[in-house]
């Protein structure tokens, strides 16, 4: 079994691959006009998609958060 990785800076390399990996769904929107094409419900659930993303890349829990605890 392999020890994990306690080095913070690929700790942090590594969340922000899978985050930019997770945030290339919403890259359609950089496009205002793709916006116009969604419904309202489905406005809705990608807003709350973005927030569920955003808490589980910074939120006190994730590994970034982890990181800074890493001496």
């Amino acid at each position: 079994m392999t020890e994990p990785n306690t080095d913070p800076r690929a700790l942090v390399e590594a969340a922000r691959k899978a985050f930019e990996q997770e945030f290339e769904r919403f890259a359609r929107f950089e496009d205002e006009s793709a916006l116009g094409s969604l419904k309202l419900d489905e406005a809705e659930a990608e807003r709350r998609s973005l927030a569920d993303l955003r808490t589980r890349h910074l939120g006190k829990k994730s590994v970034f958060a982890a990181s800074k605890n890493i001496s």
